[in-house]
């Protein structure tokens, strides 16, 4: 991977964690100026091939996200910094980062989980009533949480380095575990 990408990856990543953990937000002057230089780094040195190498990523960054976004789980920054990284790294290689980012999160949720255990157990039981009214009525209805129940701040550009710094990693490295695990099994 290319130097350029690298510091470009690395600044982006650490100023949205920096931004994210002081002020709860990854600013646009960050996610747009990467996307931007990642696609113009690419088009230059791939023409059209590379125009489309990091479009495609770019999208698909975005289009993986988009869901949790809209069903509340993170905020529009963390959606438009999967975007920056997918149009670094491609198609295949924000898919890859995407699992890692997703297994990042699922880790972050259980130690947030476990710092909580009171929100921990009143999630549950909300949960838990949710699913009973689903298997007993057929309808899905949602108990929201209390309204002096507080809710842990879930600041995602956390498993988002992780997993890009990972993939990173990976790539540099040359180790690709899901082509040996493919590679194994067949």
């Amino acid at each position: 991977m290319n130097p350029f990408l690298i510091t470009l990856l690395a600044v982006s990543i650490g100023i949205s964690l920096i931004e994210d953990l002081q002020h709860q937000k990854i600013p646009n002057v960050v996610t747009y100026p990467t996307m931007a230089l990642a696609v113009g780094y690419h088009s230059f040195s791939g023409g059209f091939n590379g125009l489309s190498f990091s479009s495609g990523g770019l999208a698909l960054g975005i289009a993986l996200f988009i869901v949790p976004y809209l069903l509340g789980g993170m905020g529009a920054g963390d959606v438009k910094l999967m975007g920056a990284a997918g149009a670094i790294f491609g198609p295949k290689g924000i898919s890859i980062a995407s699992i890692l980012v997703v297994l990042a999160g699922g880790v972050y949720g259980l130690i947030l989980f476990a710092m909580h255990p009171r929100y921990t157990l009143s999630f549950l039981r909300r949960l838990w009533g949710t699913f009973r009214t689903f298997v007993l009525t057929k309808q899905l209805v949602l108990i929201p949480r209390g309204i002096d129940e507080k809710q842990p701040v879930v600041r995602y550009a956390i498993p988002i380095a992780l997993g890009a710094l990972g993939y990173l990693f990976m790539k540099i490295t040359g180790h690709d575990p899901f082509r040996e695990m493919l590679v194994n099994n067949l």
